[in-house]
């Protein structure tokens, strides 16, 4: 029977990923590379911080100076670094990757059960999916920076002056989030059946694309209600992030009545450490909530379908 809403599989991600709090280290280590903010945007600043450097030190045995010539040392020395960044690279996207699957493993599995998986079991069952995520992963992200650079070229190159110059820009913002929707909902029924039922690569990736057919516009109001809730979820984390350094203000207080620096030290250690608890806390829950909301949606397609909210209401409009 094909169920009118899933609201109700929203709750039970929910309560999934409330209830299960190792999933929340899952959701952390899994928003690196595979999440909704992974790690682009942090090396970017990363490079464009290190642009203006003259000279990277590698404590304590490599120092390179890019105002002086190359020398055997120093390109050793450079070999063996860029070895050791590859190796850290290398490592953080099979962690990244091996928690998400994880933790679509462990959703499918509370959904299945109220028994709670044991996160070593999940965790080689993830391991075991790596090679497969990680080509859905890949293709993800290529397909979304295609998206990117063609929207932007056409956004450089049309003329959006006047009246229908409005309705054209907004015709193709549409059109990119639409897609984006698309290349982000297939990839994640794709990566269901990579790990939920251990398919091969290719016949997860093509049964993914079916199931995105058969469930299209469900799969976009999922897409844009996750996009809301993750919109009102950052607000609420910058709400609390603000209260972070309120129990250092105390500390500061008595650190000026005292006299005393290192007191005040302390204080700001503190209200930074918080600050990040609060970040990593919120980051993992979200993440965790966001991927049991697409493991216990693809079980509920997979048992007899969703249908769309919008197309309920149409419905129910002209059957009146």
């Amino acid at each position: 029977m094909i169920e009118p809403i899933f609201l109700p599989t929203f709750r039970r991600a929910w309560e999934i990923s409330w209830r299960h709090k190792g999933f929340w280290a899952l959701g952390l280590l899994s928003a690196i590379f595979a999440g909704s903010f992974g790690w682009e945007n942090f090396i970017s600043r990363i490079f464009t911080a290190a642009a203006a450097a003259k000279t990277v030190v590698w404590w304590p045995l490599i120092s390179w100076n890019f105002n002086t010539s190359p020398t055997g040392q120093n390109l050793l020395g450079l070999v063996w670094l860029g070895g050791i960044c590859l190796a850290i690279f290398a490592l953080v996207i099979f962690v990244s990757l091996t928690a998400k699957a994880a933790m679509l493993a462990g959703a499918a599995a509370c959904q299945k059960s109220e028994k709670a998986p044991a996160l070593h079991e999940i965790w080689h069952h993830g391991a075991a999916c790596f090679w497969k995520m990680l080509v859905i992963e890949l293709a993800r992200k290529i397909l979304l920076i295609g998206l990117l650079i063609a929207f932007g070229l056409l956004w450089t190159k049309l003329n959006f002056g006047g009246t229908w110059g409005d309705i054209l820009g907004a015709a193709l913002l549409a059109l990119a989030v639409f897609l984006t929707l698309v290349v982000a909902s297939a990839a994640a029924y794709a990566a269901a059946y990579a790990v939920i039922e251990n398919r091969p690569l290719w016949e997860s990736i093509k049964n993914g694309w079916r199931l995105l057919e058969h469930h299209l516009l469900v799969s976009l109001e999922i897409g844009l209600a996750l996009l809301v809730l993750e919109f009102a979820f950052v607000i609420l984390v910058l709400g609390l992030l603000s209260f972070s350094f309120i129990p250092s203000l105390f500390v500061w207080l008595a650190a000026g009545f005292l006299g005393n620096p290192n007191l005040a030290l302390a204080g700001l250690f503190f209200g930074f450490l918080l600050f990040l608890l609060i970040i990593a806390l919120a980051g993992g829950l979200y993440s965790s909530f966001q991927t049991c909301v697409w493991a216990c949606l693809f079980l509920k397609m997979r048992r007899g379908g969703i249908y769309s909210r919008f197309f309920h209401w149409f419905s129910h409009l002209f059957s009146r």
